[in-house]
């Protein structure tokens, strides 16, 4: 049974906040109750298991997935709907999964301490200068008017799965030797379904404008948690991509906008979350965000964090980034957006970043 039959409401296929972000800090109670979830995590690393799939190869796949996407066709992509027959969680009872608690015994995590990766600057400098203007420390989804390195990062994902054109949200993530970007497992791969096909980011997606070019799969990297049961603590996908067409030359994704640094591992109290949200009352066209403190999911389903966000289907895969930096647009990658349960469309749920998802990162940068 593919992840869209089996999940309800889930926020689909679509994937400092100020400069006092980073000095802002939570209650004592607060603390204790994030610093439980992030104990209970770590005593939970299930074994690296990475499923791995050839996306656009050669030169003439690549070639083709750049055909494919006309403006008509990314102007009628949409996100996925879930199969909201299935049965939903219940505010006065705790879900569980084929009727009995879920458990993961997981194993020794990759590393002893968290990696943390750095943000990497483009190397020319932004196709236009950014609009700067005040933003708030707390908000749950309005539009990014702060300009920085996020706009550029950011970007929208479009893709085909099961001859439907859809949309998701995803960011560049500082590597050492490929380009890569993080977004929702969904966005790749169907839970135990099929993989996606055309699948292109384009950094800095704005009203239909492409500004720094659009860039192709290589190769998608999965957790076999997702790619075999659609687990939703697993909903997250890292992709090596290919060069893209920029001004009639083949050109790395970093070498226009950069990276955003990444640390797996860490479970922060406070996330900002951008994306692309494409059901109304938004359009799809601009890059959203939210911000504030995030809380543990109270149907304990999933060892997922949420945080209350009005941005709907198509923000999925966006990037939730820790100590964002509003002058720079920098942040830490801690999360993506994965989904929302039917019962509450005001909270927003990412997977951490584990040992697991550290290893997806891991092959997908290594040659």
């Amino acid at each position: 049974m593919t992840w869209a039959a089996r999940r309800t409401a889930l926020i689909s296929v679509t994937g400092a906040l100020i400069a006092a972000v980073s000095a802002l800090t939570m209650g004592q109670a607060s603390a204790q109750t994030i610093g439980q979830a992030a104990a209970a995590t770590s005593s939970r690393h299930a074994a690296a298991a990475v499923s791995k799939h050839a996306a656009a190869v050669t030169a003439g796949q690549q070639a083709g997935v750049r055909r494919y996407w006309t403006p008509s066709r990314m102007e009628h992509a949409v996100p996925l709907r879930p199969d909201k027959t299935t049965a939903t969680a219940a505010t006065t009872t705790t879900t569980t999964r084929g009727g009995s608690p879920r458990r993961a015994w997981l194993s020794a995590p990759v590393s002893d301490k968290p990696l943390a990766v750095p943000p990497r600057a483009p190397l020319r400098a932004p196709l236009r200068a950014p609009l700067r203007r005040r933003v708030s420390a707390s908000t749950t989804g309005v539009l990014w008017s702060g300009g920085g390195a996020v706009a550029r990062t950011t970007g929208k994902v479009f893709f085909t799965l099961s001859g439907q054109d859809y949309v998701c949200s995803g960011s560049t993530v500082a590597s050492a030797d490929f380009d890569v970007v993080v977004t929702a497992g969904h966005c790749v791969k169907d839970g135990t379904g099929a993989w996606a096909t055309n699948w292109t980011f384009v950094p800095g997606y704005s009203n239909g404008n492409a500004p720094y070019g659009s860039f192709s799969a290589d190769q998608f990297y999965v957790a076999s948690q997702w790619g075999t049961q659609a687990d939703n603590d697993y909903d997250v996908a890292f992709i090596r991509l290919n060069p893209g067409n920029v001004d009639g030359a083949q050109t790395p994704v970093v070498k226009e906008v950069g990276g955003q640094g990444i640390e797996f591992g860490s479970q922060p109290a406070r996330e900002a979350a951008f994306g692309y949200p494409a059901d109304s009352p938004y359009t799809g066209q601009r890059l959203y965000y939210c911000s504030g403190a995030v809380s543990q999911d109270p149907y304990h389903e999933t060892s997922d964090t949420g945080l209350t966000c009005a941005m709907t289907a198509g923000s999925s895969g966006g990037p939730w980034l820790a100590n964002f930096n509003q002058a720079a647009g920098t942040g830490i990658i801690t999360s993506v957006s994965s989904f929302k349960y039917s019962t509450d469309d005001q909270i927003l749920y990412g997977p951490g970043l584990g040992s697991v998802a550290q290893s997806l990162y891991q092959a997908a940068q290594a040659r």
